[in-house]
């Protein structure tokens, strides 16, 4: 259970997406807010640009509990 699940006491229903599938869900969609809004999402969540450090592979690479 993660630590937002813990703190509003529900399980939450968890979609996991490789980067592969985002990058062919941008190509493939022809609705341009949703373009977009994927090309962000990929951006900051898979390949973190949005932080201005590196994350090394021996401290961790995961964002999330399995």
């Amino acid at each position: 259970m993660s630590l937002w699940e813990k703190k509003i006491g529900k399980t939450l229903d968890k979609k996991y997406l490789s980067e592969e599938n985002i990058l062919q869900m941008i190509q493939e969609t022809s609705d341009l807010p949703l373009r977009v809004n994927l090309a962000i999402c990929h951006s900051v969540f898979v390949k973190g640009d949005s932080a201005n450090f590196d994350v090394h592979p021996s401290t961790g690479v995961e964002a999330i509990q399995k």
